[in-house]
């Protein structure tokens, strides 16, 4: 998924703009870039189908390891 994430990112965005949420998180896990935690919100706190204020942010975790 990691070489198609852009893609997989406007498929989960467009399934959230036909729902009524308050906050959405997706946790992905990859070989290469390691852990990222993806949240989505609103300007308003509530999202309703077609209300057009997603706000997406990243955290980027890492296993630490001692490279040798």
């Amino acid at each position: 998924v990691e070489y198609e994430w852009a893609l997989w990112v406007r498929n989960f965005e467009a399934l959230l703009d036909e729902l009524y949420w308050t906050s959405a998180v997706v946790h992905l896990e990859t070989e290469l870039n390691g852990t990222h935690t993806f949240r989505w919100e609103t300007e308003s706190g509530s999202h309703s189908p077609h209300q057009r204020d997603l706000r997406m942010r990243c955290a980027w975790e890492r296993d630490g390891g001692v490279l040798g």
